[in-house]
């Protein structure tokens, strides 16, 4: 059980703790659009974090990453942190030679 936060002074309210993440991190970016989780019917959340110096861009449907594009979200760089909840196909696009660090729970 993990601690939220006090419910009164004497006591403390708890929440199950989740299933342990699943770490995947794409070593580098091929400066198209590339997969970057499979769907995945048991997901509960993807987080996407960015420790990169360059924008990552990211198409949470699982279709074609592009750049500053209607459907994808941009991942900021050096720290952006992107938290999805859903069991699609997940596609990004960054920078060749880029990471992006990728759990999956």
């Amino acid at each position: 059980m993990t601690a939220l936060f006090p419910a009164s002074p004497d006591t403390v309210a708890t929440t199950q703790a989740s299933t342990a993440h699943t770490d995947f991190s794409i070593a580098s970016a091929t400066g198209s659009s590339q997969s970057i989780l499979a769907a995945n019917v048991d997901r509960r959340e993807a987080i996407l974090h960015n420790f990169s110096d360059k924008d990552w861009w990211i198409n949470p449907t699982g279709g074609t990453a592009a750049v500053n594009t209607a459907g994808n979200v941009r991942i900021p760089k050096s720290g952006g942190t992107l938290v999805l909840n859903n069991t699609n196909a997940i596609t990004g696009i960054g920078t060749t030679g880029k990471a992006l660090t990728v759990l999956e729970g």
